[in-house]
């Protein structure tokens, strides 16, 4: 009898993570099928055509990060979920780390960063973290630097927490239709854009 249960609970696990690498694979199709120019349309003007050390936080299927590495910019991805980096077949070279927010412990040792990108990760920190989170961040990203803060409410998204914004309070903020889910509102939070820190 224990070992019929071993067998069903480990048919259990292979059926979930057959089932997760589905969803991913649905959602990379989703992510590609839209540029990283018109997803973030909202903040690329602020860099000036510059390149320089970039930071893609989120970096899920790599689009973005393989967006910037083709264009000059020194890259790092950091996901937390290996999978997304399996799916990766772009061509420029980028660095790829598994880690989270809100510590980054595996950044300790690199050096700062031009821009630092973060897609979709707010809503998965809770209050306190999401404010360790932007400390951490802006210790990351070098004077003068940019810092892009995206989340996305409705839609497909379940978002784990509310998304506080007091520590955004200095930041400009743009409101739009998610290009990957436009059922949603993308929200895109600007650090660096002709203000101070």
């Amino acid at each position: 009898m224990y070992k019929y249960n071993l067998e069903l609970s480990n048919i259990a696990m292979e059926g979930n993570v057959t089932m997760e690498r589905l969803l991913i694979k649905a959602k990379h199709s989703r992510i590609q099928a839209v540029s990283s120019e018109s997803h973030h349309e909202e903040w690329l003007s602020f860099l000036d055509s510059r390149c320089g050390s970039f930071l893609d936080i989120g970096a899920a299927s790599g689009r973005d990060a393989h967006w910037f590495a083709s264009r000059g910019w020194q890259v790092t991805a950091v996901e937390d979920n290996p999978q997304w980096e399996r799916l990766y077949d772009g061509n420029a070279k980028v660095e790829w780390i598994c880690d989270k927010l809100p510590n980054l412990l595996s950044l300790i040792s690199k050096p700062q960063y031009d821009a630092i990108l973060v897609s979709n990760q707010w809503p998965r920190l809770n209050q306190v973290e999401q404010q360790q989170a932007l400390l951490r961040l802006f210790g990351l990203l070098k004077t003068g630097g940019l810092l892009v803060v995206t989340w996305s409410e409705g839609g497909e998204y379940k978002n784990e927490h509310p998304v506080d914004y007091l520590p955004f309070r200095k930041a400009l903020i743009v409101e739009g239709p998610d290009a990957i889910d436009p059922s949603a509102i993308m929200y895109t939070a600007i650090f660096g854009a002709n203000q101070s820190l």
